[in-house]
Order: structure tokens, then C-alpha cells, then sequence
């Protein structure tokens, strides 16, 4: 299962297969927590405020969700086909108008 972390006006930050949450220390740093009493999660070494917190002073806050990979990954191979296939067809529409329709 893949883990994506996205802020709360929608801008993914990112895909993970592995969630680094958070919690504050008594001597104010931050350290690993498990997912109940997380404060926050931290992704590319930056802490992040999870939603409904706000303990993390100047952070962002995210929402962790899960994500099947599977699924992402057909979906970004029907990306990748369709876009083929326009620059496919926009090479073509190239080459006709530099060979006066003549291939």
C-alpha cells in the first residue's frame, strides 16, 4: 500500500510506501510516534502539521491517505498512452505541412 501526503489546499507533496509520523519530545524535539498520538509527519525531512493539529509552529498541515498502487499506476500508463498518441499525431500534422502533404 502506497501512502500519499497532500496539504490542505490540495497540493500533493507526495507518494510514499512508508509514513514517518511524529510527535514532540519533552525537550522539544521531534521523534517517531505511531499513527494514534502523531501530531505530524515528516516527508523530505520537512515536519508537517497532520489535520486537526496545529502543534508544529509555521508548518504546513497534510492529510496522510492511502492510495492502491495498482490502480495509480494503470492510471499514469493511460496518461502516458494518450499523450503518446497526441504527439504522435501532432508529428504527423508536422511532417505534412513541411512536405506539402507529400510523405
Amino acid at each position: 500500500m502506497l501512502h500519499q501526503i497532500i496539504t490542505t489546499n490540495g497540493k500533493l507533496l507526495g507518494i510514499t510506501d512508508s509514513v514517518n509520523y511524529i510527535k514532540i519530545a519533552e525537550n522539544g524535539s521531534f521523534v517517531p510516534a505511531e499513527m494514534e498520538e502523531a501530531i505530524g509527519v515528516a516527508y523530505q525531512s520537512i515536519a508537517y502539521n497532520l489535520a486537526g493539529h496545529g502543534d508544529i509552529s509555521d508548518a504546513e498541515t497534510v492529510t496522510v491517505s492511502d492510495i492502491d498502487a495498482g490502480t495509480m499506476l494503470y492510471n499514469m500508463s493511460q496518461i502516458i498512452m494518450d499523450n503518446s498518441e497526441i504527439l504522435l499525431n501532432m508529428q504527423y500534422e508536422n511532417d505534412m505541412k513541411t512536405e506539402g502533404g507529400n510523405l
